[in-house]
């Protein structure tokens, strides 16, 4: 074989594995998540949106006493769908909702993060679906110094969550920092 096709034939290997590993690694990220089995925090975070399923656990997990607070990231008017009363009828235990600025997950991040320092909170469970709970670790960690333990809700999941929290895993690559 001529020098010059072994070359290429190397550097065309070379490009198709690292376009595997741009894919391979995201989708492992999503597909097999880590999560932390309950334990007691200070907060509770309800990341979004707040399906069901999310707030369901969380309620549970506040009713046995797992936690002094839950905070759940919602955007407006989301309260009144998706079963998310929890943000606007009384409850036996604190309940804080906010609207992450900016609304992603990043955002929900920062936004939980000040309002710790505010309380000061050394813990937190987090509450997601399994696409996103590597990720929403990850981010929580950048903005929290605390304790971080991520939860997985059973909420359904359809192909288009995935690949929208693979395409996540992307675009934080891209950032550091909180």
């Amino acid at each position: 074989m001529p020098p010059r096709l072994r070359i290429k034939r190397i550097i065309a290997a070379a490009v198709a594995a690292a376009l595997a590993l741009i894919v391979a690694v995201p989708a492992g990220l999503v597909f097999f998540p880590v999560a932390d089995e309950p334990a007691t925090s200070d907060a509770i975070l309800v990341v979004g949106p707040p399906f069901p399923g999310r707030v369901a656990l969380a309620d549970k997990l506040m009713r046995e006493g797992k936690a002094r607070t839950l905070v759940v990231a919602t955007f407006a008017g989301q309260e009144r769908r998706q079963g998310v009363t929890i943000c606007n009828q009384k409850q036996p235990y604190p309940v804080e909702c906010f609207v992450p600025s900016p609304y992603t997950t990043r955002g929900e991040a920062q936004n939980f993060s000040q309002m710790a320092q505010r309380n000061n909170w050394h813990s937190v469970q987090v509450i997601t679906f399994w696409p996103h709970a590597n990720r929403v670790r990850t981010l929580v960690n950048r903005c929290f110094d605390g304790k971080v333990d991520v939860l997985v809700a059973q909420d359904r999941v359809g192909a288009h969550e995935v690949l929208h929290h693979m395409g996540g895993w992307a675009k934080m690559l891209t950032y550091w920092s909180c």
